[in-house]
């Protein structure tokens, strides 16, 4: 759409005139859910992550979305993946990272401390700085994959989060 355009065009003028190019991994590293308004309240009063992230792929289009997303739940944990496809301009480059980096935060929701993440796969060549997503993820991270994918353990997907509120989701 023309929206689209001009938000990429915009984006890519942005990170031309600024030498950070890290700068989608800084805005998700600064990221916190209450900055999502009535989506991330909504998402943090969840039950558990399961429920948070439901939330999330389901209203997240209306909220302004740059990419597909969808989840599904295999053996190996839950598999939240992204719609892109290298390769990408620097605007779609950032808004990746950032999209992925934000995931990083999940653990902040948990009410007990676990590691969330098996590996995380990022359809991009190694970048000079991709120590930081080790370190904000603390797993495995593989670049130069076919699409992005966020591996969640499948154990800590029923944990219950922080601040639920039962109230929240009544069925």
């Amino acid at each position: 759409s023309h929206n689209r355009a001009q938000f990429f065009s915009a984006t890519e003028e942005i990170i031309n005139s600024v030498n950070m190019p890290d700068i989608g991994v800084q805005i998700g590293a600064r990221f916190r859910f209450n900055g999502l308004g009535m989506l991330g309240h909504t998402m943090i009063s969840s039950a558990d992550l399961a429920q948070a992230i439901s939330t999330y792929l389901k209203y997240r289009d209306a909220f302004g979305s740059i990419f597909q997303v969808t989840a599904r739940l295999s053996n190996r944990g839950l598999l939240v993946t992204a719609d892109i496809q290298a390769p990408m301009e620097n605007a779609q480059r950032c808004l990746l990272e950032n999209w992925i980096t934000t995931w990083s935060h999940l653990p902040e929701l948990l009410s007990e401390d676990q590691q969330v993440f098996t590996a995380i796969h990022i359809p991009l060549d190694e970048p000079h700085y991709s120590e930081t997503f080790r370190s904000l993820f603390k797993c495995p991270v593989h670049f130069n994959s076919k699409k992005p994918v966020i591996h969640i353990r499948p154990d800590v997907i029923h944990i219950p989060l922080k601040y639920a509120n039962r109230g929240v989701f009544q069925r």
